[in-house]
Order: structure tokens, then sequence, then C-alpha cells
């Protein structure tokens, strides 16, 4: 795939994520950058270090793997050494009002990091952040969830539901103060499972889902 339409690149490596804008592409997959403060004091070693770049056109995430090493203080070079894939969908997802939540980092449970989920389906969430996480790390996410009311309910009353779930991070972008991280979800226990598919069923009567 031709990376010259791409745009909006973010490269991502020892924990770290950087906007950052290319100044040279060749036809071998090597990506020519000029870094952020932040990546130019990692990689100065001079030391290959592996790295995802992800990227967007048309509205659609991609990413690739490879390596990366600063080669002069102003620049550092991307080596691409996988194929591009395509973040793909499979099931439908909905826009909703914003549910607040927590991430927390895999073997951190005392940090939790307060979260908006913008839009949700069975297997997969989109959320933002104030602070920017690693797509290399492991997250759970909390949250509760507001089921619609069943004519077995006295009342018609809603109950709120508590739904935890593993995150893989696909791809990310930032809004202005926001990093807005789109995941793919595994349910942390099959009563959870139960509590998302619920949920999902009862929004997808009176929602359209987002387009794929």
């Amino acid at each position: 795939m031709d990376l010259l339409g791409m745009r909006e690149f973010v490269l991502c490596f020892e924990n770290q994520v950087c906007p950052v804008t290319p100044l040279e592409f060749s036809r071998d997959g090597t990506i020519r950058f000029a870094p952020l403060q932040s990546c130019r004091e990692i990689s100065s070693s001079g030391i290959q270090v592996k790295a995802v770049l992800h990227f967007s056109l048309a509205s659609q995430r991609f990413l690739c793997h490879g390596e990366m090493f600063c080669p002069s203080p102003d620049q550092f070079v991307f080596v691409k050494k996988s194929d591009v894939l395509q973040e793909r969908r499979s099931e439908p997802r909905y826009e909703v009002p914003r549910i607040p939540g927590f991430v927390i980092e895999t073997g951190f449970a005392k940090h939790k990091i307060p979260t908006t989920v913008t839009d949700i389906s069975r297997n997969g969430v989109q959320f933002r952040t104030s602070v920017p996480l690693s797509p290399e790390k492991r997250y759970l996410i909390q949250m509760e969830l507001t089921l619609s009311p069943h004519r077995d309910i006295v009342l018609f009353r809603q109950r709120t539901v508590p739904y935890e779930g593993y995150l893989d991070i696909r791809h990310w972008r930032k809004e202005r103060d926001f990093h807005v991280y789109g995941a793919q979800m595994l349910s942390a226990s099959p009563e959870h499972k139960m509590h998302i598919d619920e949920y999902v069923t009862g929004i997808e009567r009176s929602l359209t889902a987002l387009p794929r």
C-alpha cells in the first residue's frame, strides 16, 4: 500500500505515543520523520527499537510494524517490517451518550484513568482520555451500563449494571485536549458478556448503526 496519501501519523514505541510528521518516503518502506522532543530523547541512542506506525486514510485506520532509529539529532527513520493492516469491525457499533468509566492498566489496579465512552458494540468500544495510553499494554475498562426497561420490571424502571472488559487498542487519534482510542473488547466474565449483550440489544432497537 502506498503511504503517500496517508495522514495523522502516530508512532508508538517504548511506551510512548508520538504524533509525527513525515519528511520523506522510500519505495522500500523506509520513512524519515521529524520527531517530537519526546521521540528525540528516547531514540537518540542510535539503537533500533521495535515500533508500530498508525495512520489514517478516508476515515479508515491502518497500522504496520517495524523498527526505528535516529541517524541524526533532528530526524529519525522508521523501517516497515510488516504489511499494512486495516482495522475491521465485525459487529455494528452505536454512538451513545457519553458513558463515564475508568481504564486500568493490567497489574496496576490502583491506577485508574478516567475515560468517556462515545460509541460501543458487543466486541468493541471507542473512548477518550486526557492522558495517552500505550497500545502495546493490556488495559481493562470499567463502566456502568444502563439497561433498557422490560415489561417484567415494575414501573419500567431502568437498571444499571457493571461492566468490565479487556481492551486491545487498534487505533487512536488526538482531538483537542483528548486522546481518542478505538479498541476491541473482551468481556472479563460470562456475566459481563451478558451485560454488554443486553445493553446493545436495548440500544439497537432505537439507534442506527454507525457506518463501518
